[in-house]
């Protein structure tokens, strides 16, 4: 973690960081700060796939299904076509509507 918050000391501009500081997060299971780093990212990079990936799965990890699931789908819509973000949607789709 240490690494990723020097990174933003030295570098504020960088999504880059921010989007590791944001996967160091989830894997410590502190979901909400992960939202928290993967949304400065995506704020830096609107286009940032990955970060809406993330911020998706962080999302899904704390119960609100709604806001991944339009991450996914942001995230699907900037990968033009490609699968690897459909991944989530599946179960998350299944998990409003069974929910409704």
């Amino acid at each position: 973690m240490s690494v990723y918050t020097e990174a933003i000391r030295s570098d504020r501009g960088n999504s880059h960081d921010y989007f590791g500081r944001g996967a160091a997060y989830f894997d410590l299971k502190q979901y909400n700060k992960a939202v928290d780093a993967y949304s400065e990212a995506i704020r830096q990079d609107s286009k940032y796939v990955d970060a809406y990936k993330g911020r998706g799965k962080a999302y899904q990890a704390i119960g609100d299904l709604t806001r991944a699931n339009a991450d996914f789908k942001t995230a699907q819509q900037l990968e033009s076509g490609k699968n690897r973000s459909k991944q989530g949607l599946p179960y998350v789709f299944r998990s409003l509507t069974e929910g409704a």
